[in-house]
């Protein structure tokens, strides 16, 4: 990973933090302001975290949320809003959607950091070799890596 791109989760994370916090009121740049902007600002890569805002303004309940964050109807709602409001409407929109097939480009902020943490330079300082010796001949340079309480093998 490029080292001018190894602040670029905390920096989103702290993003969410900040704006977790008291609502400051709706803000639309002039950007996405047309709704064909808007809808090729959302085709665009991104990522995508859902939780409770209280929670998500403490920066130490980050890596529960975002592990448990999933992506859900209010995200395809987003990206496509239904005809109406209703519940009829929205409901036939949402039933029986394979909601992690939506949206190929958004993914969860939880896949972003598991996998973008490998390309981190302190990610071998933090893998262990295994404690079993059933590990095969094969693997017997395998090694568990531990971030943020998330494991992964190494």
């Amino acid at each position: 990973m490029p080292p001018e791109c190894a602040d670029f989760l905390p920096k989103v994370e702290s993003w969410i933090t900040r704006l977790a916090g008291p609502y400051g009121g709706d803000l639309v740049t002039e950007q996405i302001h047309s709704s064909s902007a808007l809808q090729a600002q959302m085709a665009r890569n991104g990522l995508y975290v859902r939780g409770p805002t209280a929670k998500l303004a403490k920066a130490e309940n980050f890596p529960e949320i975002a592990s448990s964050s999933v992506k859900d109807s209010f995200l395809l709602c987003m990206l496509e809003p239904p005809e109406s409001r209703s519940d009829k409407t929205v409901l036939s929109k949402v039933r029986g959607v394979n909601f992690a097939g939506v949206a190929p480009n958004i993914r969860r902020f939880y896949e972003a950091e598991i996998g973008l943490a490998v390309l981190q330079p302190w990610w071998e300082t933090r893998c262990e070799p295994p404690k079993s010796s059933r590990f095969s001949r094969a693997s017997k340079g395998a090694r568990t890596c531990t971030h943020r309480g998330w494991q992964a093998g190494c």
